[in-house]
């Protein structure tokens, strides 16, 4: 087992991922199997080919400027992946995908980024069992009571993305509803506009 600590220059720094990811590697006793690469530089490199091509290019899509912004933080996803393939061939290892039911019904996922691995144990788990099994296995609550976020921008969460929270989607997926019918309409369409992530 390797770990692959992969921040976008300081921001694991900043948020305090860094120091809670150093607890759990030291109570695995991987620290002589964990491996730091900054993604800044080759990100950075694909924004300038990016702005180059929207010079060039120019796009008259209403969201263009929204769609710029998201193409760069789904780059830092799937330049993660792209370290975590690279190291895992060289190693004859498998890439360990931590997508769990609610990211994955929702689409909350960057394809060929965090949406990719070979091995997915949680993939039937939701939210809420996730964070059982990580109490049953001693995780840190400092951990498990963050906000969770894939750092993709600065003070970036998943539930703010959403529009609602985990535990909402969880009672929608296990009683049909999250008590409010406005939150159920919106999953409901994050299920529909990201059905093509879900199919190949």
């Amino acid at each position: 087992l390797y770990v692959l600590m992969m921040p976008y220059g300081q921001t694991m720094k900043s948020t305090g991922s860094e120091l809670r990811a150093a607890m759990v590697i030291s109570d695995l006793g991987l620290e002589d199997k964990t491996v730091l690469i900054d993604i800044e530089p080759a990100c950075e490199l694909a924004n300038s080919r990016r702005e180059e091509y929207a010079k060039k290019y120019p796009s008259n899509h209403p969201h263009a400027t929204a769609n710029f912004r998201l193409a760069s933080e789904n780059r830092r996803a799937r330049q993660r992946m792209i370290e975590l393939y690279d190291f895992a061939q060289v190693h004859r290892l498998l890439v360990l995908g931590t997508d769990n039911l609610d990211e994955h019904c929702l689409g909350y996922f960057t394809k060929y980024g965090d949406g990719a691995s070979d091995i997915e144990p949680l993939q039937f788990c939701l939210k809420s069992e996730v964070k059982i099994l990580g109490k049953a296995l001693g995780i840190p609550e400092s951990i498990l009571a963050c906000a969770p976020s894939a750092e993709l921008s600065d003070g970036q969460t998943d539930e703010t993305d959403l529009g609602f929270s985990y535990d909402d989607f969880d009672s929608w997926a296990l009683v049909g509803s999250s008590g409010s019918p406005d939150i159920d309409e919106k999953i409901t369409q994050r299920w529909l506009i990201s059905k093509h992530k879900r199919e190949f």
